[in-house]
């Protein structure tokens, strides 16, 4: 008679499972490339970001608090629509949400023609005609709108430094490096590890350009054992496909990248990536859906698709230095102990940063032998390199402008 063995496991032991090889899989990884004092370091409740270089974190233009910023001075409501519209070609999406509150304003003093129909001659427009173009270019399913909104919440959760009641922590500070972390709660959805750091020797472009690589990600982002690209928009919006397997488990991350050009208004530049339920449907003419393997290889803990959020903010600081900041946002079960989150926030995010930087700096020396530098500088890249070029001096224009 055959032998029959049945093996039951609760959602809770696999939880502990599932993080229990995350944690192996990391760790072991970690301690391979990071000094013992580095490993050990406590995580602290209260600190200041870059107390090592306090002038260049005091000298940034970046953390423009909200209410400090002037109001758009309106001197016609049509060409106030007009330049809105060139501002979201641009990818400017917060110079964007400033001159679209502005223009709200605005149009609701001149609601009344009657009343106000010395002024609108004056103005050589009437509100009715500038309400109907701003409806126009309002029409695309508020796209415009949730961008706005979307880089107004990354803008100010990538420039939060620690303060009572954020809820960061953070857990490795060095010279010129912190990772912090914060726990999803009733005010957060999703856990989030943050890295801030400055980087010296490299190019503020390449920086961002190197994100936007799906297919070399295998190259420096741990775990990531390869990745597509699915399409993209234009040089500030692609939509990605990267994978991670170890030996327990394989995971899909769906990524929708949108770039906002934010350099003349506070220096800095922006990437937002969002998981899959959040991608437009249908999908932009060009973009194709991820796909998924027909018959992937059998994994202890299964696979499934990553709901990752991640946000970059890119800052330069002079022709060679910038300051980098990457976070990433997940569901993550509030049963999985904080020591384990902080073993891998601490350890991990340290590691992203120092294989991004490798690649940057190469990319600066302009090494023949480094990937990234080859595929930038292929002529399929031009106009996508020209445009992030352009838009890190200052002299941004429209995406998908080809100079």
């Amino acid at each position: 008679m055959p032998l029959t063995i049945t093996v039951s496991i609760t959602p809770y032991a696999l939880v502990t499972l599932l993080f229990a090889s995350i944690v192996l899989n990391v760790f072991f990884f970690c301690r391979i490339q990071t000094p013992t004092s580095i490993r050990q370091s406590k995580p602290k409740h209260r600190a200041v970001h870059r107390e090592a270089d306090a002038k260049v974190a005091l000298a940034s233009t970046c953390t423009l608090a909200p209410n400090a910023r002037s109001r758009p001075q309106i001197s016609s409501l049509v060409d106030a629509v007009k330049r809105l519209r060139e501002l979201k070609e641009a990818r400017r999406f917060l110079e964007a949400g400033d001159l679209l509150d502005a223009l709200h304003v605005e149009l609701s003093k001149r609601s009344d023609s009657q009343q106000h129909s010395w002024w609108d001659a004056a103005w050589d427009t009437t509100p009715s005609e500038a309400t109907a173009q701003l409806q126009q270019l309002l029409a695309d399913g508020t796209e415009l709108e949730q961008r706005i909104a979307q880089f107004r919440e990354t803008h100010l959760d990538l420039n939060t430094e620690m303060a009572d009641g954020d809820g960061w922590e953070v857990i490795r500070e060095e010279a010129a490096l912190s990772v912090l972390l914060r726990r999803q709660s009733t005010l957060h959805s999703r856990t989030s590890a943050k890295v801030e750091a400055t980087l010296e020797g490299v190019r503020a472009a390449d920086c961002m350009l190197m994100w936007r690589e799906a297919a070399l990600y295998p190259c420096w982002f741990p775990f990531v054992s390869g990745g597509n690209m699915l399409g993209e928009r234009d040089a500030g919006e692609a939509f990605l496909q990267l994978f991670v397997e170890t030996s327990f488990i394989n995971v899909d991350i769906p990524l929708w990248g949108i770039a906002c050009d934010d350099m003349q208004r506070s220096g800095c530049m922006l990437l937002s990536c969002r998981p899959r339920p959040d991608w437009p449907s249908p999908l932009p003419a060009g973009v194709v859906p991820p796909t998924t393997p027909d018959q992937a290889p059998f994994k202890l803990l299964g696979s499934w698709t990553s709901t990752t959020y991640i946000d970059i903010l890119i800052e330069p600081l002079g022709p060679a230095k910038v300051r980098f900041v990457f976070q990433m946002g997940d569901v993550i079960p509030s049963a999985t102990p904080s020591w384990m989150l902080r073993q891998i926030v601490e350890n991990a995010m340290g590691n992203i940063f120092r294989e991004m930087a490798s690649v940057a700096v190469r990319m600066a020396a302009d090494d023949p032998a480094c990937a990234h530098t080859r595929h930038v500088n292929s002529p399929p890249m031009a106009a996508t390199k020209r445009w992030y070029e352009a838009a890190m001096r200052g002299e941004g224009g429209p995406a998908s402008f080809v100079m």
